[in-house]
């Protein structure tokens, strides 16, 4: 199903308003600027390209550390593997 907040052609806001009133993000604010940090910053590295699925494995680490849960990420994959 996709977002209620996405409409290509900008027919107006009232698929954000719909959003606002049901409690769900919009996609602002802190959502865009950590994109911009974490994702971006990583991805668009000069000279840097990227199979999909290593792209994915990267990003899921950089979302960890970005979150504070990188030892915790660490720690159960240390005890999986002993």
């Amino acid at each position: 199903m996709p977002p209620l907040y996405h409409q290509p052609a900008r027919s107006g806001n009232s698929t954000i308003k719909r959003a606002i009133q049901c409690g769900l993000p919009t996609g602002s604010g802190k959502v865009e600027g950590s994109h911009r940090y974490v994702i971006q910053a990583r991805l668009k590295i000069s000279g840097a390209w990227w199979k999909i699925d290593n792209a994915a494995k990267m990003l899921a680490l950089r979302v960890c550390g970005t979150n504070s849960k990188w030892d915790a990420y660490w720690g159960k994959l240390y005890q999986h593997v002993t």
